[in-house]
């Protein structure tokens, strides 16, 4: 594989990764409008109400942002998907393109015909690269009826004529007829196109849409009459097409899974029509544009920036990127062409006029990436002065280009979900669905809470207590050991049982030659080593650190999980439940509560605590590792032992070795019992403070209570079915509403996939 190649695959193979990103967002965007959609289906349930319409509303305008935001991420997702790096070249009629394009490719006149500065090429031509050898072939595909119908349903729109409802060809024909010339001189170039396909419409009925037509394969030499026009004349062939792909060896054999795609001149026989071309390429299709122009008396013309105005518009992706990042500008030296009657003057390349084009482009006329000069015709030339400085660029700069991307679809994920929190919050809050029940109701609600929370609180208290004895009192021989104690033994047993493997003879000596003549400099480097390794390995005491934190959460989510009167009766309540209909449990369960507190007046301080709780973790750096890091010292150059390194004949490999194996069992064994003797209780103590503090908080703290009632008001349907009856009509349409309001806090807890 060559280094284009390589380079090109590196750009596909990124973006396939951040294409599977998008693709997640995408599902969350979808996700996010079917929940809402329920939620009005369910509003429109309860009937006529002012305030009802007026969240319908709201909701319906977030799932359109939705919407929208998810169709302009399929181009995104689109463009990542693809196999190939796509290129597009774009310029007026006239302007050099074609030949530039032969000289890229290898193609020819049969191909990619040049007019000598007549505009003829009228279709969008994607040219892939084929190995070496291979030989080439054409795919032409074809509009179909109703793709075609709809092209003329858009020029009728541009003309500002009624919509038409025509269907076929020949109804098309019957309302063209029946319609008047605009009298604007504007509108007479699309008329014109109208009446080109009027004229033709039978032919294309023939010839392109009959019963399986929609593609063909054809040889190279066939490929020209598909994609120009002779002058004066349209065809069915050519109306018809709606691209034509072109596989051939490129003369760069190395330029791997690139595809050019060769667009219509501007000024062409159809103006219009290669403007819808143009612009579905750019919007579509390519990932890079290169500009061709010829040079001219009056530098960089007018119609040459409206054009790049008009190409910018097209090419921005989901993050608003400008074109000018993914944009060079070529300045054909083939020919010089008189800016005012269009005329060609000479042949080669002016002085003067680059002069005044290099001018307009250093003052940003046209702001594209750089202004590359080049004879078009010059097939070395312009792969040495526009592919390899295209390719290099591209490797250089479009990675980060793909990031922004990914990064503005994140961004809008967050403002999605702020949107989104802040509409549940107001249709709670409109529906009355935080306190939707008469004073009777809430008397028997506090009557309820204030009888069985004590005993909830109680038990997570005896749970804390419960813990607090275990770790005041003395060890006892018969316990089974924790986690922590077990991960230290099977790390310790693991680091010895593959020590000899982890210092390979191969090493030493590769160390030794390293440092000829040097034997202790040799040792030392593997010292360090040896002591890396120890560490590495003890690191991995923080997965029993991670289960011990995970076991506790679990416990004490249990506790919220059980019924009354000793639990706290959360385990009816569909959103603390996952898909499968089961409790949810440790960290997931405190996220979820967390969530539904935040949807209650009142629940923001016991929300708080309980993602705090959630977010807890031990981690081995900062925890425990200055254990480790104190009983490494046989494996430090200023520490290791006297006795021993008297002993170590250091221009001997293999008396090296044994030394350093020596040093690393005994640092080992050091490390094991530093963790075993010093810490063993270490992870239990800092769970159980974590535990304390976070109960603590959630039933001490000065005005925590009135936080649980809201939340037990909000669910009191869910813990106490069988005393707010579900059933009754106003209870069955609350709590329909409720649980689709529910679903759609759920989208708020989820994260897409990266």
């Amino acid at each position: 594989m060559t280094a284009r190649t390589e380079k090109i695959d590196s750009i596909i193979a990124a973006r396939k990764e951040k294409g599977a990103a998008i693709a997640s967002i995408q599902r969350w965007m979808w996700n996010a409008r079917e929940e809402l959609s329920d939620f009005r289906s369910a509003l429109a349930e309860t009937g006529p109400d002012v305030s009802a319409q007026a969240l319908a509303s709201s909701a319906a305008s977030i799932e359109a942002d939705l919407g929208a935001a998810s169709s302009a991420l399929e181009k995104v997702r689109s463009h990542f998907a693809k196999d190939t790096l796509a290129v597009a070249v774009v310029g007026q009629a006239g302007m050099g393109k074609s030949t530039f394009l032969q000289s890229l490719t290898g193609l020819g006149n049969d191909q990619i015909p040049a007019s000598g500065g007549r505009a003829c090429t009228s279709t969008q031509s994607c040219i892939a690269n084929l190995p070496s050898g291979v030989p080439g072939y054409a795919d032409v595909f074809y509009y179909s009826r109703s793709e075609m119908t709809s092209i003329l349903a858009d020029c009728y729109a541009l003309l500002g004529w009624p919509a038409p409802a025509f269907r076929t060809m020949a109804e098309f024909v019957r309302d063209f007829d029946a319609r008047e010339k605009p009298d604007s001189s504007s509108m007479d170039s699309l008329w014109r196109l109208l009446k080109t396909y009027r004229d033709n419409a039978e032919a294309l009925e023939q010839s392109v849409f009959s019963p399986g037509v929609s593609a063909r394969r054809v040889g190279l030499d066939e490929v020209a009459s598909f994609v120009t026009y002779a002058d004066g004349e349209s065809r069915a062939e050519n109306l018809g097409v709606a691209r034509v792909e072109i596989h051939c060896a490129f003369p760069s054999a190395d330029v791997g899974k690139l595809v050019v795609v060769d667009t219509p001149g501007m000024n062409a026989a159809s103006e219009e029509r290669d403007k819808a071309i143009l612009s579905r390429v750019l919007d579509e299709t390519a990932d890079f544009v290169l500009f061709v122009g010829i040079p001219t008396e009056r530098g960089i013309t007018r119609k040459e920036r409206e054009m790049f105005d008009s190409c910018r518009s097209c090419a921005r992706l989901f993050s608003d990127t400008p074109l000018d990042l993914k944009a060079f500008y070529v300045a054909n030296q083939a020919v010089v062409r008189d800016a005012g009657t269009g005329e060609i003057r000479r042949n080669g390349a002016d002085a003067e006029y680059n002069a005044l084009w290099q001018k307009d482009f250093d003052a940003g006329v046209i702001p594209a990436q750089r202004l590359v000069k080049v004879d078009a015709k010059d097939p070395s030339a312009v792969r040495a002065a526009v592919l390899d400085p295209m390719v290099d660029y591209l490797v250089a700069t479009l990675p980060d280009l793909d990031e922004k991307e990914l990064v503005a679809a994140r961004e809008s994920i967050a403002a999605f979900r702020e949107r989104i929190a802040a509409f549940v919050a107001e249709a709670r809050r409109t529906l009355r669905l935080d306190r939707a029940i008469g004073q009777d109701d809430y008397r028997k609600l506090r009557d309820l809470f204030e009888s069985s929370f004590p005993r909830f609180s109680g038990a997570l208290q005896r749970f804390v207590d419960s813990r607090a004895t275990v770790l005041d009192g003395d060890s006892d021989s018969s316990t089974a050991p924790n986690p922590f104690m077990r991960k230290i033994s099977d790390v310790f047993t693991s680091f010895r049982d593959g020590l000899e493997d982890s210092l390979s003879d191969e090493r030493v000596r590769f160390e030794m030659d390293r440092n000829p003549g040097q034997g202790g400099a040799a040792f030392f480097n593997l010292l360090s080593f040896m002591r890396c390794n120890v560490r590495d390995r003890f690191s991995a005491v923080e997965d029993a650190c991670r289960e011990m934190v995970e076991a506790s959460k679990r416990e004490i989510s249990g506790l919220f999980v059980a019924p009354f009167p000793h639990g706290g009766g959360f385990g009816n309540v569909a959103a603390l439940k996952d898909s499968d209909g089961n409790p949810l449990a440790g960290s997931e369960f405190f996220r979820a509560f967390a969530a539904l507190c935040r949807e209650t007046p009142d629940g923001a301080q016991l929300a708080a605590q309980c993602e705090a709780f959630a977010d807890f973790e031990l981690r081995f750096s900062g925890f425990l590792e200055h254990h480790v890091s104190t009983s490494l010292s046989p494996l430090r150059q200023a520490t290791f032992a006297d006795s021993l390194s008297g002993s170590v004949d250091f221009s001997s490999e293999a008396s090296i070795r044994a030394a350093l194996l020596t040093l690393a069992e005994e640092s080992a064994n050091r490390v094991a019992c530093e963790l075993a003797e010093k810490s063993a209780s270490a992870p239990e103590l800092a769970v159980f403070a974590v535990a304390e503090d976070f109960i603590d908080r959630t039933l001490r703290t000065e005005g925590v209570e009135k936080s649980w009632i809201s939340l037990y008001e909000l669910l009191r349907g869910e813990v106490w079915p069988d005393v707010f009856d579900p059933n009754s009509t106003a209870n069955r349409s609350a709590t329909r509403l409720r649980e689709r309001l529910d679903a759609v806090s759920s989208i708020l807890r989820q994260i897409p996939q990266a």
